[in-house]
């Protein structure tokens, strides 16, 4: 009795989808890396791009302005967390100030792009392979005059992108903070 108990209960876990919002039919996102590799070194910029279109015209707009951890218009999941610091969690009781510049249009046929760079959400400390998920609140359908007007919110869900976080590699790093004290490369500051 016990066993099919246990058992009952592990296939009710795996028949479980995991909650996730489904996109309408007409938007395509899509998240994919903004260079050719899937592999990055502790410390390099994690570049990201999202991708948002549809077919249906003046049908949906969107907020366009960077993504930014402490704006929440996108939200990124990273899997598995062990060895993974959220940046958010520290910068809780720091304030944000600053201005915003954003842009709204609607969405059509050619993709609108975002840039994200995960290091400003993450801090890697440790190598593995690493899953990323996105969910943007970026975009709204347009009632029309016979719903009342207005807009609908509307929360999309990207497609899951996988990267691998190498080992500390001493040579790329020395070049590294070779090229920073020339003024020729990234910002050394990721490094540390």
């Amino acid at each position: 009795m016990r066993r099919t108990l246990i058992f009952g209960l592990f296939l009710g876990i795996l028949s479980v989808h995991p909650l996730r919002a489904t996109n309408p039919d007409d938007i395509d996102f899509r998240l994919g890396p903004v260079k050719d590799s899937y592999s990055y070194q502790i410390g390099e910029p994690i570049e990201f791009e999202l991708l948002y279109s549809s077919e249906s015209q003046k049908k949906y707009q969107g907020s366009w302005t960077t993504p930014r951890p402490e704006l929440q218009a996108v939200t990124l999941q990273i899997s598995p967390t062990e060895g993974v610091v959220d940046l958010r969690v520290l910068r809780q009781s720091l304030a944000f100030a600053g201005s915003i510049l954003s842009s709204i249009g609607y969405l059509s046929s050619e993709p609108y792009k975002q840039k994200l760079e995960i290091t400003d959400w993450y801090r890697f400390q440790k190598p593995g392979r690493y899953s990323l998920t996105v969910t943007s609140n970026a975009v709204w359908r347009v009632k029309s005059a016979n719903e009342g007007g207005g807009k609908e919110p509307v929360t999309l869900s990207s497609n899951v992108a996988e990267f691998e976080i190498l080992p500390a590699d001493p040579s790329w790093e020395s070049q590294e903070i070779s090229d920073a004290s020339h003024g020729s490369g990234s910002p050394v500051t990721r490094l540390l």
